[in-house]
């Protein structure tokens, strides 16, 4: 199974991506890079200071500011997926800054995924808003990404050996698809034997053709619930909801397949009353062997040997029908 960062599902909106930035700016070497890469001029980097949520009243508050009084303020609006823009995005805090003379440089920047949906609409209100009698330099608008960002993460010089950079570094790369995958030695013998794309598509059609046959005896198994996507990956596979209120799933679920190394499984997510003695049971006479339970859910693995045989679709199909018709005493 994949390694996930310390910061995985403990920073998951907006706000805590912002407040996540904002500290890791406390490498001055990090904020340097940053303003490097809005074009600021960097001297007395000590005199730097950034917040976030700062409170401009009437005209909202954008999520990251970073500043030196009497200098310059730069406002950055942080997007992490494609939210749509407040009514104060970009507009107010463009004129908040138009208007204030306490700073000689004053920037508006959005920071976004490469794919945001919202940019048109960023960029027509941005239009809009420079149309009026005052404005700012043209430079003083711009758009970044999370991949520049990332970008001047791995050229600071404390990453080698910063063990909590390195996590961020990696979770930027986990939240925004960033990641470059590479084939290694093994992985290529794998890849390049001819049948290592028809094997796969082999267990999909087993799969799909097992749903077809119970479905074709009447047994309502569907297509509803799994036990989640791995890595942007679906499980493919079909599920029965229990009386008792469990999930049954058959197919192949990735997560599994990557911790255990076995593409089939029959995987059990119990409610609290159910008589688990008497499904373990049930699934041993039908030859489904438990495996280490997996994320809240028991799981089981046909025998190699029945996946090998000319009838392994049958012998599925009949494996489950036997599970079911227990089930259904």
């Amino acid at each position: 199974m994949l390694c996930k960062t310390i910061f995985h599902r403990a920073v998951s909106n907006e706000n805590a991506h912002t407040e996540l930035l904002n500290n890791f700016l406390r490498y001055d070497s990090l904020k340097k890079g940053l303003l490097e890469l809005l074009e600021m001029e960097v001297q007395d980097i000590d005199q730097i200071h950034t917040t976030t949520q700062t409170n401009l009243g009437i005209h909202g508050r954008p999520d990251l500011e970073i500043f030196k009084r009497g200098e310059f303020r730069i406002f950055i609006e942080v997007k992490i997926q494609n939210t749509s823009l407040t009514p104060n995005q970009p507009s107010q805090y463009y004129r908040y800054l138009r208007d204030c003379v306490s700073a000689k440089v004053r920037r508006l920047v959005l920071l976004a995924p490469k794919s945001y949906l919202h940019l048109n609409d960023y960029e027509g209100r941005l239009k809009e808003v420079k149309a009026e009698q005052y404005k700012l330099k043209e430079d003083d608008t711009k758009i970044i990404t999370w991949e520049a960002i990332l970008a001047v993460i791995e050229k600071v010089p404390e990453l080698s050996d910063d063990l909590l950079l390195q996590e961020y570094a990696q979770f930027l790369k986990d939240e925004f698809n960033l990641n470059k995958f590479y084939l290694n030695q093994s992985e290529m013998e794998i890849l390049y034997k001819q049948n290592s794309g028809e094997s796969f598509r082999t267990a999909v059609a087993i799969v799909f053709n097992v749903h077809r046959r119970l479905y074709d005896d009447g047994i309502p198994w569907n297509n509803s619930a799994s036990p989640g996507t791995f890595d942007n990956f679906q499980d493919y596979g079909f599920s029965f909801e229990l009386k008792n209120g469990g999930t049954l799933f058959f197919g192949i679920w990735f997560e599994y397949w990557a911790e255990r190394n076995e593409p089939f499984c029959l995987a059990l997510k119990p409610n609290e009353n159910q008589d688990l003695t008497k499904f373990i049971a049930t699934a041993k006479k039908a030859d489904f062997h438990q495996r280490p339970s997996l994320r809240n859910w028991l799981v089981f693995a046909p025998d190699s040997s029945v996946l090998m045989n000319n009838e392994a679709e049958k012998k599925l199909e009949n494996m489950l029908k036997t599970i079911y018709d227990d089930l259904k005493k």
